[in-house]
């Protein structure tokens, strides 16, 4: 009997051994299969009293452990990303600096300001170049030159359609004198040329000035040359034979050439479209010696007629004051004759198709700006940095592409 009981009490002891928990760091026998359990396994409680049920309570450090879902493409494009966000952070970057450059005066003014009178002949194209029509514009640009004094005047380009030694003699000594009387400079557009043996071999378009009691006169001759109409590529002279271009093949000045002095105010002129190439004319202001304070464009529009060319012209001179931070005066033949601030704002227009002198005055500015000193080379650097981000973007769009395949 007592060895029953004895029996019966080891079993009782057995059975609660197997009930309680194995901890974390042992391992022991399943009791009915005999398996080994791993560290992170228990045995849990269960109603019969005789049988254990194991479970896994996975640790945070197990690489066994469930992981969170990959997310899909789906989900990759509905969160923005620092690819997508690069190029509006680029242009808020680019947005900021730009208002604080605006808000910087790089340009002061210097010197006194200067009367000026720009005129305008509106000269039918179809014309211009007949006996009749070079008649009727040297009587008509001495009238308009010599009505009414000012530091300056300016006729638009090639006003005299003459080579400058052919000038008839009562016109240069008129405006000579008047030049001389009044203390009046003009800037006035004709054709230069370099003479070979008596005879004119190197034609070009010009600009002379007259300064009041000086003897001397003052060329500008235009650098950047229109193809066809004043310079012909090898190879096509048939086309302008054939077109019947007037004085279309001629030579181009040098690309650096001194400014005209006017009082105490130096100018730097150009003519025609060579105020669209605005590098060109920041070089000019970079390395000129003395720096010009006011840029001068003369043209002939005649030739695009009532187009929106007019207009085209008068935004690009805008612009050129805009980047040099300088006043420009604008004198042509049909339109659009104007007064440019050095913000560019328009201070005065004649309208186009009109015969009149646009009078008013203008302060020299100095200084250098950002655009005169490093030209275009920011706009090139920015547009390849957007290039390479572009394409950065793209590559790194055809790898996850390929990834979810």
């Amino acid at each position: 009997m007592k060895a029953r009981r004895a029996a019966r009490a080891a079993e009782a002891s057995d059975a609660q051994a197997m009930d309680s928990t194995i901890p974390h760091d042992a391992a022991a026998p399943h009791p009915a299969s005999g398996e080994t359990l791993g560290a992170n396994a228990s045995i849990e409680r269960v109603a019969e009293p005789d049988r254990a049920r194991v479970t896994i309570d996975p640790r945070p450090d197990d690489p066994a452990a469930p992981s969170e879902p990959t997310p899909t493409a789906a989900d990759r494009a509905q969160r923005p990303s620092r690819a997508r966000l690069a190029p509006l952070i680029a242009a808020l970057l680019i947005l900021i600096v730009g208002m604080g450059a605006s808000m910087i005066r790089w340009t002061q003014p210097a010197g006194s300001p200067i009367t000026v009178r720009l005129l305008q002949g509106n000269v039918p194209q179809a014309m211009k170049f007949e006996q009749a029509g070079v008649d009727s514009s040297i009587a008509l640009y001495q009238t308009l030159i010599t009505s009414h004094p000012a530091d300056l005047i300016v006729t638009p380009e090639t006003a005299i359609p003459l080579l400058v030694q052919d000038l008839p003699a009562p016109f240069a000594t008129t405006i000579r004198q008047f030049a001389d009387q009044t203390q009046s400079s003009i800037l006035f557009g004709a054709f230069g040329d370099i003479m070979t043996n008596g005879r004119p071999t190197h034609i070009m378009n010009s600009l002379f000035g007259l300064t009041p009691r000086h003897d001397g006169v003052y060329e500008y001759d235009k650098h950047h040359l229109v193809p066809f109409g004043e310079f012909v590529p090898n190879g096509f002279h048939w086309f302008v034979a054939m077109m019947n271009i007037p004085l279309g093949d001629s030579d181009r000045g040098p690309a650096l050439q001194p400014p005209f002095t006017v009082k105490d105010q130096t100018l730097a002129p150009d003519i025609c479209y060579e105020d669209i190439f605005g590098e060109e004319i920041a070089r000019t202001l970079r390395t000129q010696n003395p720096r010009a304070r006011i840029l001068v464009n003369t043209s002939n529009l005649g030739w695009f007629g009532n187009t929106i060319a007019l207009d085209q012209h008068l935004q690009m001179a805008r612009m050129r004051a805009i980047e040099t931070g300088r006043p420009v005066l604008s004198s042509t033949n049909t339109g659009i004759t104007a007064m440019i601030d050095a913000s560019g704002e328009v201070a005065g227009r004649l309208t186009p198709f009109t015969v009149g002198a646009l009078m008013g005055t203008v302060q020299g500015m100095d200084g250098l700006t950002p655009y005169i000193a490093l030209g275009n080379w920011p706009a090139v650097l920015g547009s390849l940095l957007i290039l390479a981000g572009v394409a950065v973007r793209n590559g790194r769009a055809r790898a996850n592409s390929a990834k979810t395949r």
